[in-house]
């Protein structure tokens, strides 16, 4: 790795780390976690939560349906979130696998 890169700039470049910087969610490691886990469950499964509403309106047994899909609520509501809250344990991690003393740099 060349002396003028360091080891945050590996998982800092990129468009999905420039987008949420754009939103302010994306910050040093450790930081807004719970805000970008957050986020993620909003834009994810709040707007099927909306429309199934909408739809149920028409519909009755499709807010039943909805609320009886584990698969869903398992990906939506624990897997993203989860992803999101070890992205910072596990840069952690790596910074100091990458570290030659076994240290973070800072």
């Amino acid at each position: 790795m060349p002396a003028s890169k360091t080891f945050d700039d590996l998982f800092d470049s990129g468009p999905f780390p420039h987008f949420q910087k754009s939103l302010g969610l994306f910050r040093p490691i450790g930081l807004n976690i719970r805000m970008r886990a957050v986020m993620t469950v909003l834009i994810g499964w709040f707007p099927l939560l909306v429309i199934v509403a909408a739809e149920s309106i028409k519909v009755p047994s499709s807010m039943w349906s909805f609320l009886n899909d584990v698969g869903i609520h398992a990906r939506s509501l624990i897997a993203a979130p989860l992803l999101i809250i070890s992205e910072g344990m596990t840069i952690l991690r790596l910074a100091l696998a990458d570290h030659p003393l076994g240290k973070i740099p800072y």
